[in-house]
Protein backbone atom coordinates (compact mmCIF):
# COMPACT_ATOMS: atom_id res chain seq x y z
CA UNK A 1 0.00 0.00 0.00
CA UNK A 2 1.11 2.95 -0.67
CA UNK A 3 0.08 6.65 1.09
CA UNK A 4 0.37 10.36 -0.56
CA UNK A 5 0.30 13.21 1.32
CA UNK A 6 -0.26 16.67 0.58
CA UNK A 7 -0.83 20.00 2.24
CA UNK A 8 -0.39 23.76 2.54
CA UNK A 9 3.24 25.32 2.10
CA UNK A 10 2.44 27.12 5.35
CA UNK A 11 2.07 25.04 8.12
CA UNK A 12 1.10 26.88 12.02
CA UNK A 13 3.68 26.06 14.56
CA UNK A 14 4.24 22.62 15.68
CA UNK A 15 2.65 20.58 12.57
CA UNK A 16 5.41 19.15 11.36
CA UNK A 17 6.17 17.72 14.36
CA UNK A 18 3.48 17.27 16.70
CA UNK A 19 1.38 16.15 13.45
CA UNK A 20 2.74 15.50 10.28
CA UNK A 21 5.91 13.05 11.59
CA UNK A 22 3.75 10.98 13.95
CA UNK A 23 1.23 10.23 11.16
CA UNK A 24 4.23 9.18 8.64
CA UNK A 25 5.56 7.12 11.45
CA UNK A 26 2.54 5.23 12.09
CA UNK A 27 2.23 4.33 8.58
CA UNK A 28 6.00 3.67 8.10
CA UNK A 29 5.61 0.84 10.98
CA UNK A 30 2.38 -1.29 9.00
CA UNK A 31 5.00 -1.61 6.08
CA UNK A 32 3.06 1.25 4.27
CA UNK A 33 5.37 3.28 1.15
CA UNK A 34 4.94 7.13 1.17
CA UNK A 35 4.67 9.42 -1.82
CA UNK A 36 5.03 12.99 -1.54
CA UNK A 37 5.93 16.22 -3.50
CA UNK A 38 8.55 18.52 -3.64
CA UNK A 39 7.10 22.49 -1.84
CA UNK A 40 8.03 23.33 1.42
CA UNK A 41 5.32 22.85 4.41
CA UNK A 42 3.72 19.95 4.47
CA UNK A 43 5.59 18.07 1.67
CA UNK A 44 8.64 18.71 2.84
CA UNK A 45 7.53 18.14 6.69
CA UNK A 46 6.39 14.58 5.81
CA UNK A 47 9.60 14.08 3.61
CA UNK A 48 11.82 14.73 6.59
CA UNK A 49 9.72 12.72 8.76
CA UNK A 50 10.03 9.56 6.82
CA UNK A 51 13.81 9.93 6.76
CA UNK A 52 14.43 10.86 9.84
CA UNK A 53 12.46 7.31 10.95
CA UNK A 54 14.68 5.46 8.53
CA UNK A 55 11.85 5.31 5.94
CA UNK A 56 14.07 6.25 2.74
CA UNK A 57 13.76 3.25 1.06
CA UNK A 58 10.15 3.25 1.59
CA UNK A 59 9.52 7.08 -0.09
CA UNK A 60 8.42 8.61 -3.44
CA UNK A 61 9.21 12.15 -4.24
CA UNK A 62 7.56 13.81 -6.81
CA UNK A 63 9.40 16.81 -7.80
CA UNK A 64 8.05 19.68 -10.33
CA UNK A 65 11.47 20.43 -10.54
CA UNK A 66 15.33 18.81 -11.61
CA UNK A 67 18.06 17.67 -10.25
CA UNK A 68 20.09 20.64 -8.68
CA UNK A 69 16.63 22.39 -8.13
CA UNK A 70 16.65 23.26 -11.84
CA UNK A 71 12.83 25.05 -12.60
CA UNK A 72 12.46 25.50 -8.97
CA UNK A 73 10.97 28.26 -6.66
CA UNK A 74 10.90 29.91 -3.84
CA UNK A 75 8.50 27.57 -2.26
CA UNK A 76 10.37 24.46 -3.25
CA UNK A 77 12.17 21.91 -1.72
CA UNK A 78 15.25 21.71 -3.03
CA UNK A 79 17.51 20.95 -0.19
CA UNK A 80 15.36 18.44 1.48
CA UNK A 81 14.40 16.49 -2.14
CA UNK A 82 18.18 16.48 -2.45
CA UNK A 83 18.41 14.64 1.01
CA UNK A 84 16.31 12.04 0.07
CA UNK A 85 17.58 11.17 -2.62
CA UNK A 86 20.94 10.70 -1.35
CA UNK A 87 19.30 8.47 1.42
CA UNK A 88 17.72 6.32 -1.33
CA UNK A 89 14.23 7.67 -1.75
CA UNK A 90 12.90 7.39 -5.27
CA UNK A 91 12.90 11.01 -6.96
CA UNK A 92 11.21 11.96 -10.17
CA UNK A 93 12.44 14.51 -11.29
CA UNK A 94 10.44 17.15 -13.75
CA UNK A 95 7.66 14.75 -12.80
CA UNK A 96 5.06 17.24 -13.91
CA UNK A 97 6.61 18.30 -17.44
CA UNK A 98 10.27 19.74 -18.71
CA UNK A 99 11.47 22.81 -18.46
CA UNK A 100 9.45 24.40 -21.50
CA UNK A 101 6.12 23.71 -19.02
CA UNK A 102 5.15 26.71 -17.00
CA UNK A 103 5.94 26.65 -13.58
CA UNK A 104 1.92 26.40 -12.62
CA UNK A 105 0.96 23.54 -15.36
CA UNK A 106 4.30 21.40 -14.09
CA UNK A 107 2.75 21.75 -10.43
CA UNK A 108 -0.42 21.22 -10.94
CA UNK A 109 0.80 18.10 -13.18
CA UNK A 110 3.03 17.07 -10.86
CA UNK A 111 0.63 16.83 -8.49
CA UNK A 112 -1.56 14.54 -10.43
CA UNK A 113 0.74 12.47 -11.23
CA UNK A 114 1.92 11.69 -7.51
CA UNK A 115 -2.28 10.90 -6.70
CA UNK A 116 -2.09 9.07 -9.78
CA UNK A 117 1.08 6.97 -8.69
CA UNK A 118 -1.01 6.13 -5.60
CA UNK A 119 -3.69 5.02 -7.59
CA UNK A 120 -1.90 2.43 -9.57
CA UNK A 121 0.06 1.11 -6.58
CA UNK A 122 -2.91 -1.40 -5.64
CA UNK A 123 -4.31 0.61 -3.11
CA UNK A 124 -3.98 3.56 -0.91
CA UNK A 125 -5.27 6.46 -0.17
CA UNK A 126 -4.36 10.73 0.16
CA UNK A 127 -3.53 12.02 3.50
CA UNK A 128 -3.85 15.79 3.50
CA UNK A 129 -2.83 18.93 5.75
CA UNK A 130 -4.54 22.08 4.23
CA UNK A 131 -4.64 25.37 5.46
CA UNK A 132 -8.17 26.55 4.26
CA UNK A 133 -11.52 25.02 3.63
CA UNK A 134 -12.21 23.61 0.13
CA UNK A 135 -13.24 26.41 -2.70
CA UNK A 136 -17.05 26.51 -3.10
CA UNK A 137 -17.99 23.96 -5.93
CA UNK A 138 -15.05 21.96 -6.05
CA UNK A 139 -15.84 18.07 -6.16
CA UNK A 140 -14.31 14.65 -6.55
CA UNK A 141 -13.61 13.89 -10.06
CA UNK A 142 -11.30 11.29 -11.86
CA UNK A 143 -9.79 14.52 -14.21
CA UNK A 144 -7.75 16.82 -12.83
CA UNK A 145 -8.94 20.06 -12.13
CA UNK A 146 -7.72 22.62 -10.73
CA UNK A 147 -9.68 25.10 -7.89
CA UNK A 148 -7.00 27.39 -7.14
CA UNK A 149 -5.92 25.02 -4.38
CA UNK A 150 -3.35 22.32 -4.80
CA UNK A 151 -4.12 20.39 -1.78
CA UNK A 152 -7.94 20.44 -2.42
CA UNK A 153 -7.31 19.72 -6.31
CA UNK A 154 -5.44 16.85 -5.19
CA UNK A 155 -7.91 15.15 -2.46
CA UNK A 156 -10.73 15.97 -5.30
CA UNK A 157 -8.92 13.97 -7.58
CA UNK A 158 -7.92 11.12 -5.39
CA UNK A 159 -11.53 10.64 -4.33
CA UNK A 160 -12.77 10.75 -7.73
CA UNK A 161 -10.44 7.88 -8.97
CA UNK A 162 -11.98 6.06 -5.55
CA UNK A 163 -9.19 6.40 -2.84
CA UNK A 164 -9.77 7.19 0.53
CA UNK A 165 -8.76 10.41 2.02
CA UNK A 166 -7.86 11.93 5.44
CA UNK A 167 -7.99 15.38 5.60
CA UNK A 168 -6.44 17.46 8.76
CA UNK A 169 -7.91 20.93 8.98
CA UNK A 170 -5.46 23.36 10.34
CA UNK A 171 -6.78 26.00 12.11
CA UNK A 172 -10.62 25.77 10.56
CA UNK A 173 -13.39 23.59 11.06
CA UNK A 174 -14.17 20.56 9.92
CA UNK A 175 -18.00 21.95 9.62
CA UNK A 176 -16.17 23.48 6.56
CA UNK A 177 -15.71 20.19 5.23
CA UNK A 178 -17.13 19.94 1.35
CA UNK A 179 -20.72 18.08 1.21
CA UNK A 180 -19.14 15.86 -1.64
CA UNK A 181 -21.97 13.05 -2.54
CA UNK A 182 -21.52 9.36 -2.05
CA UNK A 183 -20.40 9.36 1.50
CA UNK A 184 -19.89 11.13 5.04
CA UNK A 185 -16.97 12.57 6.48
CA UNK A 186 -16.65 10.79 9.77
CA UNK A 187 -13.51 10.70 12.17
CA UNK A 188 -10.60 9.04 11.24
CA UNK A 189 -9.34 7.29 14.46
CA UNK A 190 -7.73 7.86 17.67
CA UNK A 191 -3.95 8.25 18.27
CA UNK A 192 -2.13 9.97 15.60
CA UNK A 193 -5.41 10.23 13.80
CA UNK A 194 -7.53 11.49 15.95
CA UNK A 195 -8.20 15.07 14.59
CA UNK A 196 -8.63 13.48 11.18
CA UNK A 197 -11.31 13.40 8.87
CA UNK A 198 -11.98 10.87 6.49
CA UNK A 199 -13.60 10.74 3.02
CA UNK A 200 -14.42 7.07 1.67
CA UNK A 201 -15.71 7.59 -1.93
CA UNK A 202 -18.76 4.79 -2.82
CA UNK A 203 -15.98 3.07 -5.11
CA UNK A 204 -12.95 2.34 -2.75
CA UNK A 205 -9.28 1.03 -3.86
CA UNK A 206 -8.20 0.50 -0.21
CA UNK A 207 -8.52 1.74 3.24
CA UNK A 208 -6.52 3.31 6.05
Amino acid sequence: MRIGFAGSRFLPPGTASDLIAPVVASLLRRGTRIATGCAVGADAAALSACLNAGGAGALRVFAAFGVAGAGAWRGSAVAPVAAAAAAGATVHWLAGGDLRVPLHGRLAQRSAALVRAVACAGGGGLVAFPAAACPTGLVPAATWRSSGSGTWSSLALAAGLGLPVVVFPLDWSPDLLPPWPGSAWSTAGAGVWAGGWRFSPAVQQALF
